[in-house]
């Protein structure tokens, strides 16, 4: 039997934790807890690897962007691993960023535009 606050090594996982105590979690049938069965080692990876690309800031950020401004994310991106590697100038990466630039701020212009239109129409005017 096992004392007060501790649980029951029969009903404890059988796996040690990276720092070599013995897991606490729940024992399943396989003798494991879910963190440790190596019957679900591809469940797992499958469910971190989801779970990252949807809470990674690419995913964020797909959210709040326009979906015309996501293929001038994508080529800005490319451009500035292609100045890192040195298959793009310097020059022309800043030429690509100035005018994705000034696109953002006509959009924004023109959002901020057609929100200013729906308010005059909501107050009547």
């Amino acid at each position: 039997m096992s004392k007060p606050g501790e649980k029951d090594p029969k009903r404890a996982c059988r796996a040690s934790t990276k720092d070599g105590r013995p897991c606490r979690g729940r024992r399943h049938p396989s003798g494991y807890c879910v963190a440790h069965d190596p019957a679900l080692q591809q469940t797992r990876e499958a469910a971190r690897v989801n779970g990252g690309r949807n809470s990674s800031r690419v995913a964020r950020l797909e959210k709040l962007m326009p979906r015309r401004l996501r293929p001038v994310y994508d080529r800005l991106e490319t451009a500035l691993q292609d100045v890192h590697e040195g298959r793009l100038d310097v020059g022309r990466a800043k030429a690509m960023a100035s005018v994705a630039g000034a696109m953002v701020r006509v959009l924004q212009a023109g959002e901020l535009e057609e929100l200013t239109r729906k308010l005059r129409e909501l107050q009547g005017e």
